[in-house]
């Protein structure tokens, strides 16, 4: 049984009657059957969506890639995604896109992409903030792997994904002319008013080893909705090491991240029920997340960071650390 249409589909200035809708509907689903490398998001964003011409009962069949089941330590509730103001995904047909809307549709479509090839992953950094109830808008997808005994690099990395979905993932130059890899893109076509435009974000992919990650266990691994994300005590010390490494650079790419990175940690150390938790359980013993290096490390990082921000001491020392 097919849903109740309009008499007539209004689309700009123009009307079209029910019969030459539904008929054009049916053209698009056999268009889509012949060429499977056209998107069916498209054709939904100008409001040609042929799934409207299916009962429930009677649905087209789409290809769909279905992401794992979460842990059963689920960290993030309904009732936290709506008090920590964490928006949805947008519907296909939807023409206004945020520069966050994107960067949730590329983290979704990633995290979907990776799991389809069996790779494990969690998000970190600005983002991983964001998940977790911080305000600023982050500017790109940072996503640690986790290829089990797969030997991949991360240029492999790109490489499959880019594969995997050629049509929403490209590799563009670094901006360092002497660099050696290529940075992957993940891009939207916005149908606009008058026209179509594209926009992007970028998404870097880290493996276990790299800036002392470690191979995480699944189990610690906290979801916000389909997203993964790393433990909070894991990315409050990531982001001290990402305020160090870029205090202390030289290119001005870097150092200029310097105010976001403490403004993060700000954030991350403010009371809550996250703070709460690491007063209540130290983590940093837990050496299947912590390296040794990686806390002695954190421990000198935390005390540079009490003697430029003073007011913070308590906050570390709350925590387990030693902040002079």
């Amino acid at each position: 049984m097919k849903p109740h249409l309009p008499a007539r589909y209004h689309k700009g200035d123009h009307l079209f009657d029910r019969t030459l809708f539904e008929a054009s509907l049916e053209r698009v689903e056999a268009f889509i059957a012949t060429y499977p490398n056209s998107r069916r998001i498209q054709w939904t964003a100008i409001g040609l969506d042929p799934s409207t011409l299916y009962s429930e009962k009677d649905e087209p069949p789409t290809t769909t890639v279905s992401l794992p089941s979460s842990p059963v330590e689920q960290v993030f509730t309904p009732a936290d995604t709506e008090a920590y103001g964490v928006p949805g995904f947008l519907a296909p047909h939807q023409t206004s896109l945020t520069k966050l809307d994107v960067i949730y549709i590329a983290a979704q479509s990633t995290v979907r992409v990776l799991h389809h090839l069996g790779l494990p992953c969690a998000i970190f950094g600005s983002l991983a903030c964001k998940l977790y109830g911080n305000a600023r808008t982050p500017n790109d997808v940072d996503i640690l792997v986790l290829p089990g005994t797969l030997c991949l690099t991360q240029e492999d990395l790109k490489l499959l994904i880019v594969r995997a979905d050629p049509h929403n993932y490209i590799l563009r130059d670094a901006k360092d002319p002497e660099a050696t890899y290529r940075v992957l893109h993940y891009r939207r076509n916005i149908f606009g008013p008058a026209r179509m435009y594209q926009v992007t974000t970028k998404i870097d992919l880290v493996l276990p080893g790299t800036m002392h990650f470690p191979v995480l266990p699944l189990s610690s691994i906290a979801w916000n909705g389909d997203l993964p994300v790393i433990p909070y005590s894991l990315l409050l010390l990531h982001k001290l090491q990402a305020w160090d490494d870029h205090l202390k650079a030289t290119e001005c790419r870097y150092t200029r991240k310097v105010p976001a990175d403490v403004g993060d940690l700000e954030w991350l150390l403010s009371p809550g029920r996250f703070m709460d938790y690491l007063k209540m359980t130290i983590p940093w013993r837990d050496r299947t997340i912590f390296t040794e290096e990686f806390v002695m490390l954190s421990v000198e990082r935390v005390k540079d960071f009490c003697f430029a921000f003073p007011p913070y001491s308590v906050h570390w020392s709350e925590i387990g650390f030693e902040t002079a």
